[in-house]
């Protein structure tokens, strides 16, 4: 469970995120990737699946903390750190291979 409240219950299941309402209704996914296809239609920009927002976050969240890996995995409910870094690990970036890569690429012009 990703967290209660007396309002309101929010579940993670396989398929997705299930909200309960305070007087136990349920709200759909599928209401809110109507909301959300609703949102990138208005803006005029191509349509978004719920997970597209959370590897969204995943890389911010990998650009804020470049060096803690372990909290962005914790951040993302990942029980291990290699889920973390198998998927989102072309997002991490070595700063000591930028630097590598510049000086190899500066020495080559002189």
């Amino acid at each position: 469970m990703f967290g209660t409240s007396k309002r309101t219950r929010i579940v993670d299941t396989f398929n997705g995120i299930i909200k309960y309402e305070p007087l136990g209704t349920l709200r759909m996914p599928a209401r809110f990737l109507h909301a959300l296809h609703k949102a990138c239609d208005s803006a005029g920009v191509d349509r978004i699946r719920w997970h597209d927002l959370r590897h969204y976050y995943a890389s911010v969240m990998l650009k804020v903390y470049p060096n803690e890996i372990w909290r962005v995995s914790n951040y993302l409910g990942h029980e291990q750190v290699s889920t973390t870094t198998d998927i989102y690990g072309h997002w991490i970036e070595d700063e000591t291979d930028n630097d590598k890569e510049v000086d190899k690429v500066s020495s080559a012009f002189g």
